[in-house]
């Protein structure tokens, strides 16, 4: 080193694992680099400190100023007590040796081991990273494997899982009373048709306490919908779920393993299966209604849709008035325009024309049964989705039975093995195929014997004579799937008088 060394740049690095095993600390590190420091001259001394940060992720608070530094011209050497101290990924020594060697005009200096910058020394350079890599690849599997093994035995990591409690001896999860009553209450509220952010306000107005990993917080609407997702309230845990993968810039992203590798454990459940599903659906339901706090509660929300285009209505206000209108003049993901012409329908109009309307219809069970029969055509959806699933049927037996004869005729030697499996896959194809069109005939069948009879439709509506406006969009929540609306009035504009073409599509 010819010219005279004045800021030395000092890089030290710790991990919680290696500080035990291997008996490195900063402060050793430290002395050692300083001494090197002012060995060689150094006047000025800047400390870079990584303290809990693995060498395996590039992205750590002090080596990003210290790269920051580097390609500013601030140093004039940097030191360094050990190759695997800056990097343990071979690519990320190399890549920050060619930083220094590009803007450091000392270059790099390690206490440890000699580096030159020749090719032996890049060789032993290299060498060294390897194997620093191969050993953390070696500690990783190893804790990898020991964390699958202990899953296969039937044995949970003590992750605080609210309205448990861990029992270290048996390495499992008991039930905490207390917290399994709030579990239970925020499935049954939410059931019930009481939205999340609602849940919310009556937790935290009852001052009930939500304990996180030792601290009390108040509860808010991602907590209690986190709470109403989770599949563990049913008394299963589905561990071996993650998969951490490597990206480009060498860190780590999560992804889910296929369910096949998952590690299932049974745990003590606080909530049914039934009750879980059912939370789900409401799910479902809520995003279709948009459930959230509202000003003012519109009766058609999440239930409209246009009679000339099929799209849905959304609400749309100006500072006057409040409309109904077709999504088409506002939705981006329709593109083609021209399909419809939508028209304002002011709310309150809307909201009476449609109430008036249900209500005659809605008057008795006979009417009720007459109407769903010219509109809905309950019955012959149900003989054609039957009459698919027949046609289905058989189709399946017939490629099941070709499976059969293709095996035959390649046992015979009539085909050879490359054009059975040709076969054998396009065969198979077809089947998955089918199948999954027989799930979803199975589910709408279904679903088509869950529908309300006249009867009870009739029922929850003949006690509405007198109730609030959020009283009757529950009722037409609980009754219809959609409702049509097609303005058949010749006027311009929003008119006082407005005549609607309204069809109820009943559940």
């Amino acid at each position: 080193m010819t010219n005279k060394i004045i800021t030395a740049g000092i890089y030290v690095r710790v991990s919680t694992s290696e500080q035990a095993e291997q008996g490195y600390s900063i402060q050793t590190q430290i002395k050692a680099c300083k001494d090197k420091a002012f060995e060689l001259g150094a006047i000025d001394i800047l400390e870079y400190t990584d303290e809990g940060f693995s060498g395996a992720k590039l992205d750590r608070p002090a080596m990003t100023r210290l790269r920051d530094d580097i390609r500013n011209h601030k140093l004039d050497i940097i030191i360094c007590y050990d190759p695997d101290r800056l990097a343990r990924n071979l690519a990320h020594q190399l890549l920050i040796t060619d930083e220094i060697e590009k803007y450091c005009r000392e270059g790099l200096i390690f206490v440890s081991v000699s580096f030159e910058n020749s090719p032996e020394g890049r060789l032993f350079y290299s060498m060294r990273g390897a194997f620093s890599a191969y050993e953390r690849e070696k500690i990783l599997e190893r804790i990898i494997r020991g964390k699958k093994g202990k899953l296969q035995a039937g044995k949970l990591g003590n992750n605080h899982l609210y309205g448990y409690n861990f029992d270290k001896n048996t390495q499992m999860y008991v039930i905490n009373e207390d917290e399994a009553k709030t579990i239970r209450q925020i499935f049954k509220w939410y059931i019930s048709g009481i939205s999340s952010e609602q849940i919310t306000d009556k937790l935290n107005a009852n001052n009930v306490p939500k304990i996180w990993q030792g601290k009390r917080y108040k509860w808010s609407g991602s907590t209690v919908r986190t709470i109403i997702k989770n599949e563990k309230y049913t008394g299963i845990f589905h561990g071996w779920q993650y998969l951490q993968v490597v990206n480009k810039c060498g860190g780590y992203s999560i992804k889910k393993k296929d369910k096949s590798h998952w590690i299932d454990i049974e745990i003590p459940a606080i909530i049914s299966n039934e009750i879980f599903e059912q939370a789900q659906k409401q799910i479902i339901k809520n995003r279709t209604y948009n459930i959230r706090k509202e000003k003012e509660v519109h009766l058609l929300t999440g239930l409209a849709y246009c009679g000339n285009c099929g799209n849905k209505i959304y609400n749309h206000h100006n500072r006057k008035r409040k409309y109904y209108v077709c999504s088409v003049l506002y939705d981006k993901r329709i593109t083609d325009k021209k399909i419809c012409q939508p028209k304002f329908l002011h709310v309150p109009e809307v909201d009476e024309l449609v109430w008036q309307s249900l209500t005659k219809i809605c008057s008795s069970p006979k009417i009720i049964k007459q109407y769903m029969n010219d509109n809905n055509n309950q019955e012959n959806l149900f003989l054609t989705y039957k009459e698919n699933l027949s046609i289905i049927n058989n189709k399946l037996i017939k490629l099941k039975n070709s499976q059969n004869d293709i095996l035959e005729w390649f046992s015979d030697g009539l085909i050879d093995k490359e054009t059975v499996q040709t076969k054998l896959k396009n065969t198979k194809s077809k089947i998955e195929q089918l199948t999954n069109s027989k799930k979803e005939l199975l589910n709408t069948l279904s679903n088509l014997k869950e529908k309300h009879t006249p009867d009870d439709i009739y029922n929850i509506f003949k006690n509405s004579a007198k109730v609030s406006q959020e009283d009757r969009r529950h009722i037409l929540r609980t009754i219809l799937d959609k409702i049509y609306l097609t303005r058949i009035d010749k006027s311009k504009g929003c008119k006082p008088k407005l005549a609607l073409k309204i069809v109820f599509i009943f559940k």
